[in-house]
């Protein structure tokens, strides 16, 4: 099996042109809005979602079919605008916990300060492998420590993709895109814009539009410039690093957010979502919440918001945005 194969999933949920899409839980606590990974699809997330438990509803934060374009995903603030004023008119009141997995925790981090700065409560940010760049915590082909660092990654990156599903053929085929896009960039010679995409991925697999909007996204995350984030993050990072990017996705978070908690788990960018990463995930996420619940006193159940409404009274699940 390739990521290829994964292909049947995103035109399952591209079929709902609503932006935010119920992925379980039916529960009375703060519920959990989970943003896209690169290629704009939220399937990713029902595992993760059964796994956090029936207490809180969770959902995901999709790219509509008829937004689907290169030029939709051109900016991470423009995303986050519309995702923003869809989550505002599908749950008008009451706290929100926000999440992204890869990509989409950068989308999700700008959500949270556009919220904030509308007095919204967010209660916690949910990080998963997200990559965070122009804080100056990247590591450069100039450096030496980036060898030394890629030696040790390099085994654990060819086992754990063969053992993914990409098979022999397919990790050649990875190496031999990414080392002649990190070529590229080492004699400066400019490939297009979110060309990156095409060495994790196999965009040839996925409708035009949609690899338009990857290729886009991942161009947007190259040109984002996090602001300082005071709000309460939780970070759940790959020990495998990607080929010849490494990420150091704690450290480069630590430089925005002074409340940040970091758990790695075993394998690649896409073992955190499967079993049995996502399992360890979810129980830790559980167990932060309790704690947090503990240390600042928070209600079992959200009740009363300042306005006077009740923070449950949200839309029926499978209404609005």
């Amino acid at each position: 099996m390739t990521i290829g194969s994964q292909s049947p999933l995103w035109r399952l949920v591209a079929k709902n042109a609503k932006t935010i899409v119920p992925l379980g839980g039916r529960g009375e606590a703060t519920p959990l809005y989970c943003v896209h990974s690169i290629a704009g699809e939220v399937t990713s997330f029902r595992l993760l979602a059964e796994k956090i438990g029936t207490d809180r509803r969770v959902y995901g934060i999709q790219a509509p079919k008829d937004k689907m374009s290169g030029e939709f995903s051109a900016s991470i603030e423009g995303l986050a605008r519309y995702y923003v004023d869809a989550l505002v008119a599908f749950q008008p009141h009451g706290p929100v916990m926000l999440g992204g997995w890869s990509a989409g925790a950068i989308v999700a981090l700008e959500m949270a300060q556009i919220l904030k700065s509308q007095g919204r409560v967010v209660e916690f940010l949910v990080v998963l492998d997200g990559i965070l760049y122009n804080t100056g915590a990247e590591i450069t082909p100039w450096n030496p420590l980036y060898y030394w660092k890629l030696a040790g990654n390099l085994p654990r990156w060819i086992s754990d993709n063969i053992a993914s599903g990409w098979g022999f053929s397919g990790v050649y085929k990875r190496i031999k895109r990414e080392l002649k896009l990190n070529l590229q960039a080492l004699t400066g010679k400019k490939a297009q814009r979110g060309a990156t995409v095409d060495a994790f991925m196999d965009t040839t697999i996925l409708p035009a539009e949609q690899a338009a909007f990857a290729r886009g996204l991942f161009a947007a995350l190259e040109d984002y410039i996090p602001q300082p984030y005071e709000g309460r993050v939780l970070i759940y990072a790959a020990k495998t690093q990607p080929l010849f990017h490494l990420l150091q996705v704690d450290v480069a978070w630590s430089k925005i957010a002074p409340r940040i908690e970091t758990l790695y788990l075993e394998g690649t960018h896409l073992a955190m979502v499967r079993e049995p990463q996502v399992s360890i995930l979810a129980a830790h996420f559980r167990a932060q919440l309790d704690k947090a619940a503990q240390e600042i006193g928070w209600p079992q159940k959200n009740t009363v918001v300042a306005s006077g409404m009740t923070a449950l009274n949200y839309p029926p699940v499978g209404s609005g945005a």
